[in-house]
């Protein structure tokens, strides 16, 4: 153990070091990290650096910091960090200050607590749905547990097991707690629906990849046109919106820090098959419109993950619009492309040798 310990230990010195002296200046006959640097090197490093570090760095490190300062630096923030982690059931601080706000909106008594009904429409509205008996069963079922959760988190204020109030952090610890059930059934049907419909685990992870592509251009443009973000950068491999995830037939957490469900409508369907080269008539969007609500969607009545992968599945069945030419004929000039690319890589090599 003690060796392991030292190891990490050394570990965690090399790292500092590397960052440091990637970005230190010479600053009166000593070697500095640079004001501007300093938060940006520790969230390099860190998986969160608290806002009190933050603030400590911008009082008090005008001139920059030494490498042991930076050490002593780093592992206060490091240590900081990973308490408030604990607390905040690995949400960042975004989101919990989003689920703050909803708190309050909720309604809570004078002590700041809210009742177990009111839990209940919190969950709903930050997406977690416990609306039959079973659900709330199921939610009813872990207060205690978060209560215990939160109190191990180091919270402030936690209610008495067994009573009908609950405070901030306990429900912080309950909706993640709600959050991972939720996503442990969403992985599973979508690994069950992707077996049914016969798509191999590669075949899975490229509709991954395309499901949220066009789903991040359909919240993007969904939320300009009510005037709330820009539009969003959207490059074809989507970036995950929680660990190790890219898309479900659940909800995911949005920069707003609200929950939305992935989705998408008829119509950036359209635009996605169009973009394949599909051209379809009238009829045909009637039909994708018409098969789209056999499937299962949203809340808001979007095509869910889900819900696409059995669109997917009836298209290539059904050779809708001629999808398997079209398809079959963009393999073979990505593997023409392919072939063109290592024939001029391998030219380029032969024209280095003597």
């Amino acid at each position: 153990f003690v060796r392991i310990t030292g190891a990490h230990r050394d570990m965690e010195l090399r790292r500092c070091r590397q960052m440091f002296t990637e970005f230190q200046v010479r600053v009166g006959g000593r070697l500095v990290l640079p004001h501007g640097k300093i938060v940006d090197t520790l969230e390099s490093m860190l998986e969160l650096v608290p806002s009190s570090i933050k603030a400590e760095v911008k009082a008090f490190c005008a001139g920059g910091i030494g490498f042991d300062s930076f050490v002593i630096l780093a592992d206060r923030a490091r240590r900081l960090g990973s308490q408030i982690l604990r607390r905040n059931a690995g949400f960042k601080e975004s989101e919990v200050k989003r689920f703050k706000e909803v708190f309050s909106e909720v309604g809570k008594d004078e002590r700041g607590y809210i009742d177990t009904y009111e839990i209940q429409g919190l969950m709903i509205a930050l997406g977690i749905q416990v609306r039959t008996r079973a659900e709330q069963q199921a939610m009813m079922d872990r207060l205690d547990d978060a209560r215990a959760a939160a109190r191990a988190a180091g919270a402030e204020e936690v209610s008495e097991d067994g009573s009908g109030y609950f405070a901030f952090w306990e429900f912080v610890q309950l909706f993640r707690m709600m959050r991972s059930d939720r996503d442990k059934a969403a992985d599973e049907l979508v690994d069950m629906t992707a077996k049914e419909l016969r798509f191999t685990a590669a075949e899975l992870e490229q509709f991954r990849k395309i499901f949220v592509k066009w789903a991040r251009i359909e919240a993007s443009e969904s939320m300009c046109c009510s005037g709330s973000i820009a539009p969003m950068d959207v490059g074809l491999e989507g970036s995950e919106r929680s660990p190790a995830r890219k898309a479900r037939s659940g909800m995911s957490p949005e920069a707003s820090g609200e929950m939305m469900e992935d989705g998408l409508s008829t119509d950036t369907l359209d635009r996605l098959l169009r973009t394949m080269g599909m051209k379809l008539t009238l009829k045909q969007k009637g039909q994708l419109q018409e098969q789209a609500g056999q499937f299962e969607t949203t809340r808001e009545g979007l095509l869910s993950f889900v819900g696409f992968l059995r669109m997917m599945r009836w298209l290539i069945d059904s050779d809708f619009g001629g999808i398997n030419d079209i398809a079959a004929d963009a393999a073979q000039r990505s593997r023409d492309f392919n072939h063109s690319a290592s024939f001029v890589s391998a030219q380029s090599s032969l024209q280095l040798l003597p």
